[in-house]
C-alpha cells in the first residue's frame, strides 16, 4: 500500500504544480508523461480505503492527470485542431471522473438559496468527497472554457455560470470548517474568476483559512496571484482569468 500511496502522491504533486510551474512551451511528450504512472496505478490490486479519503478526499489519480493535461494545453493556446481533439477527449474523461460541471452537492440545498442556519454545517465523508469533486469540476471547466475561447472572461456568461457555483460552494465549505490543502488548486482557479467584491471576499476567506495546512508561503503566493488578477484593469492583457496565460505570474506560485 505504501508504494501506491507514494505513486498517488507523486501524481497529485506534479498535477497541481503544473498549472503554475510548467515551462511556456510543452509538447506531446509532456502531455502524456503521467500516463505510464496511471497505468501502474490502475493495474494494482491494492486498495487504499480510508487512506485515499484522508489524503485526497476521494479524488483519484485520473482526475489529477486531467488537471496536468489541461495545464499543458494552456501552454499551447491557440490550440491546433489535433489539440482540440485531445481537449474533447480530455473533457469527456474528467466529466466521467468528476460528473457534470453543473453538479451541485444535493445535501447543500439550492445553490441560489444556500441554507443559512446559525450552526456550522456537518459534512459526512461522502459530503466532503462530493464537494471536492464539484470544486475540481468547476475549476477544470473554467480552464476548458479558456482553452476553447481565450477571449472569454470572468464576467462572461459561460465562466460566470460555473464560478457562481464555485463561490457558493467555497462559502459553504468555509462555514463548515472544511479546509483541505487538496482543495487549494481548484479554489485558486475558481478565485481567478471573481467578478465582484463578494466573490473576492469568499475567495480570500477560504484560501487564507488553508494557511495552517498548506503553509504561509503557499497561501501568500496564491493571494499575490489573485491580487494581480483582481486589480489589473479590464484593458490589461492578463486581468482576471486571462492571468492563466501569464506564465511569468503563474511561475511565482508555490503550492
Amino acid at each position: 500500500m505504501r508504494h501506491i500511496l507514494q505513486l498517488e502522491s507523486l501524481v497529485y504533486r506534479v498535477a497541481i504544480t503544473s498549472t503554475f510551474r510548467l515551462g511556456p512551451m510543452c509538447h506531446l511528450e509532456e502531455y502524456s508523461s503521467l500516463d505510464e504512472l496511471l497505468d501502474i496505478w490502475a493495474s494494482s490490486p491494492i486498495t487504499c480505503g480510508l487512506w485515499q479519503h484522508s489524503l485526497w478526499i476521494g479524488l483519484r489519480p485520473p482526475i489529477f492527470n486531467a488537471v496536468f493535461k489541461l495545464s499543458v494545453l494552456l501552454r499551447l493556446v491557440p490550440l491546433q485542431p489535433s489539440w482540440r481533439s485531445e481537449l474533447d477527449k480530455l473533457e469527456g474523461n474528467f466529466r466521467h471522473c468528476l460528473g457534470p460541471y453543473e453538479a451541485w452537492p444535493s445535501h447543500m440545498g439550492d445553490p441560489d438559496h444556500p441554507p443559512d442556519s446559525g450552526g456550522r454545517p456537518c459534512l459526512s465523508l461522502a459530503d466532503q468527497a462530493r464537494a471536492a469533486h464539484c470544486l475540481y469540476a468547476y475549476a477544470c471547466h473554467i480552464i476548458t472554457i479558456k482553452l476553447r475561447d481565450p477571449e472569454s472572461t470572468q464576467s462572461g456568461d459561460q465562466i460566470r455560470r460555473v464560478s457562481r457555483l464555485g463561490f457558493r460552494l467555497l462559502a459553504y465549505l468555509a462555514k463548515a470548517g472544511f479546509l483541505s490543502p487538496v482543495l487549494i488548486w481548484p479554489a485558486a482557479i475558481i478565485s481567478l474568476a471573481a467578478s465582484s467584491p463578494e466573490d473576492q471576499d469568499i475567495a480570500t476567506l477560504y484560501i487564507n483559512g488553508l494557511a495552517h495546512k498548506s503553509g504561509s508561503r503557499a497561501i501568500t503566493s496564491v493571494m499575490r496571484l489573485l491580487h494581480l488578477a483582481w486589480t489589473r484593469t479590464s484593458k490589461e492583457w492578463a486581468a482576471g482569468t486571462n492571468i492563466l496565460f501569464d506564465f511569468e505570474a503563474l511561475g511565482d506560485v508555490f503550492i
